[in-house]
């Protein structure tokens, strides 16, 4: 009897140095290789104004070292070239799953031209009006998924009149290498501590933290760790003061030696963003694996925690505000000396697996390799 051929998986992704896209991608590539699939990522580059080359090389190194595929195509790729080279497509681009993580023309025509058995669009940020979903128009009704990073977008998807056939909530892969609570307990002491983690650009908020530290002589401590085109500023900040203390940048491949210690030195995670188009940032849910809680701005996919099935098990865990009431939210925590117990903080925890943790979500991700609505589609 001849072996069954194994199952093919496409991603297509762009792998920022700093960004969700780069940790999403790997942990499905992880994901799929490990049942055996075959894996090929498509990865568009491009170039930020900030000096972001677009292309994390450490993450595309691992990639291949799990055994993947890579195949890089230029941000400048037009859809006029994709369709000259659609038979090209149609032979390179062969599989049983399509996954675009993010949308834009170059997913939609992979997706367009490509033959696959079935094809997913992940929607990985959000808002009220899904309007980069909108843009496409026509073109999404080429995918057979469309799946949000937040279930907040699920009522406005199901409101484009070219919707694909089905709609539903995955989280993004989010768990990391944990040990017991008990061992990453807080070291006693009378400050209060909090932390910021991610990019350190305008819109992540955290020029507004080192604003407050600085003007009110905080009797706390925040802890910033992270990487971008302000890191400077975050350098020259935590030099003149005692409380503000930068633990420098991190990657996609370190995150998992770093970010425990990171986790442990603070009280509550501080997700000040100011812009609604971000999902459901991964930083809170990667303080959720270490029991730590979250004050965050309530704008983009972060309002699904007001929101059944997330509301009641998490309203101890996540604070959501305006972002006018951030610095009012962090006086009264110092004030009140807030932070969770032991107990509280194993809650949080075991509500995170509940919900975000591996063994909950990989079921659903490899659910999508069976048979879709292309199954006569010859490989």
């Amino acid at each position: 009897m001849p072996k069954d051929k194994p199952k093919s998986v496409f991603i297509y992704t762009t792998l920022p140095q700093v960004g969700g896209n780069s940790t999403i991608a790997l942990r499905l590539v992880r994901l799929y290789r490990s049942v055996d699939c075959e894996v090929t990522v498509i990865v568009r580059r491009y170039e930020q104004t900030d000096g972001d080359s677009g292309l994390d090389e450490s993450v595309a190194e691992e990639m291949k070292r799990c055994g993947a595929r890579t195949i890089f195509l230029s941000a400048k790729s037009s859809r006029a070239l994709l369709e000259t080279y659609a038979l090209w497509l149609k032979r390179l681009f062969l599989g049983d799953l399509f996954i675009s993580i993010g949308i834009g023309n170059l997913a939609a025509s992979i997706c367009e031209f490509g033959r696959f058995r079935r094809k997913v669009l992940y929607y990985i940020t959000h808002d009220p009006q899904v309007s980069e979903l909108q843009s496409l128009g026509g073109k999404i009704k080429n995918f057979d998924d469309l799946i949000v990073i937040s279930g907040a977008s699920i009522p406005g998807a199901q409101g484009l009149t070219n919707r694909p056939k089905r709609i539903d909530w995955f989280p993004q892969l989010s768990e990391l290498p944990f040990k017991d609570i008990e061992s990453s307990k807080q070291h006693d002491r009378k400050r209060m501590s909090f932390g910021f983690l991610g990019s350190l650009r305008y819109h992540k908020g955290f020029i507004e933290l080192l604003e407050i530290w600085n003007r009110r002589k905080l009797d706390a401590d925040l802890y910033i760790l992270g990487g971008g085109m302000l890191q400077g500023d975050v350098i020259r900040e935590a030099a003149k003061s005692d409380s503000i203390h930068y633990l420098g940048a991190f990657s996609t491949q370190d995150a998992s030696q770093k970010l425990p210690d990171f986790f442990s030195k603070i009280d509550w995670l501080l997700v000040p963003s100011t812009i609604h188009g971000e999902g459901i940032p991964t930083v809170i849910l990667e303080g959720f694996c270490f029991g730590v809680p979250s004050i965050s701005t309530l704008l983009g996919g972060t309002v699904y925690f007001l929101e059944e099935p997330l509301r009641e098990p998490f309203q101890k865990f996540i604070r959501l505000i305006e972002p006018k009431d951030i610095e009012r939210v962090i006086d009264e925590l110092i004030s009140n000396q807030t932070r969770l117990s032991h107990e509280e903080k194993v809650a949080c925890r075991q509500a995170y697996l509940a919900h975000f943790g591996d063994s909950t979500l990989e079921s659903k991700w490899l659910s999508l390799l069976e048979s879709g609505t292309r199954a006569g589609l010859t490989l």
